[in-house]
């Protein structure tokens, strides 16, 4: 189960605000702490997209981490600080208006109760999680199947120890040049749909994804943190595009956004520059990654850490 496991770790932290929002609003206890090998190697993984007048760096964030973590150095410290421009999924000033978005589309009608929309069996298992984790049954019976399940993905991520307030980006917000341009690849909106926006069947089988990977999940987030400290994009693509899973929400989640960020890209190298992306790590690694899609399109990316 633990390829599955990471798949579904990678389709969250895919949205990094959304977490950030959701974790706001459920999370009460204090993290354990989730002791992590230091890598010996040069770091996660960085690459550049050049031609004449133009550089572009891709990196590959996870958006949640422990305080203990020291990664930012060497190459990708070099990068974010030469950068004139600071490109990430979302612009942090939209990022404010979650809260009032999700309050808009995270929660059933009147007469609709969560629990009662799960088959017996998997209700037992939902009801036996949050016995488990210390929250009252009924805790999330307004909320909409979708952000029941974002909302105990990210609280039991913060439990094993993994900190929104420590991920990628908070340390790329706090290096960059003060100088650079900010920009950003989506929107607030478009990041609430793409869960939103999930027919109901989807949204209950993402809940229970959820459920069933939730006893191994900070085993799971520590290897996958191993792998990205170690720069080992390859690793990371295979468990991301392992052959369990939805295809269709893969998809949505992953691959279709690929598609749209590397004509982003391309579009981008027109003008003269130097400009620090980071991504979600799950969108930099394997099969319909971003580097794959811009191989499609005639543009060579290098590893530069």
């Amino acid at each position: 189960m633990i390829t599955g496991t990471r798949r579904i770790i990678a389709l969250a932290t895919a949205l990094f605000a959304l977490q950030f929002s959701a974790a706001a609003a459920a999370e009460s206890a204090h993290p354990i702490a989730a002791p992590v090998e230091q890598s010996a190697s040069g770091g996660p993984a960085l690459w550049q997209v050049s031609d004449k007048d133009t550089t572009i760096y891709l990196f590959g964030t996870i958006h949640f981490l422990p305080g203990d973590v020291d990664w930012f150095s060497g190459p990708i410290e070099s990068a974010l600080k030469s950068s004139n421009e600071i490109v990430t999924e979302l612009d942090p000033r939209d990022a404010q208006r979650l809260s009032g978005l999700m309050q808009q589309t995270a929660f059933l009608p009147e007469d609709q109760i969560l629990r009662e929309m799960l088959s017996p069996d998997d209700r037992k298992k939902y009801e036996e999680l949050l016995i488990t984790l210390g929250i009252p049954i009924e805790q999330f019976d307004r909320y909409k199947p979708w952000a029941a399940g974002l909302t105990l993905s990210v609280l039991m991520t913060k439990r094993a120890g993994f900190d929104p307030d420590k991920g990628a980006e908070e340390v790329v917000e706090t290096h960059r040049s003060p100088n650079a341009r900010r920009g950003a690849l989506e929107t607030v909106d478009f990041q609430v749909d793409l869960f939103a926006g999930l027919p109901e069947a989807q949204q209950i089988a993402y809940l229970n994804q959820v459920v069933e990977t939730a006893p191994t999940l900070k085993e799971d987030l520590t290897a996958m943190l191993k792998d990205w400290l170690n720069g080992d994009a390859d690793s990371l693509g295979e468990l991301i595009n392992s052959a369990d899973g939805d295809p269709a929400l893969n998809r949505r989640m992953l691959t279709d956004r690929n598609v749209i960020w590397s004509g982003w890209i391309k579009d981008r190298l027109r003008k003269p520059g130097t400009v620090f992306i980071a991504v979600g790590a799950g969108h930099l690694a394997g099969k319909g990654s971003v580097i794959e899609q811009l191989r499609k399109r005639g543009i060579r990316s290098k590893r530069v850490n």
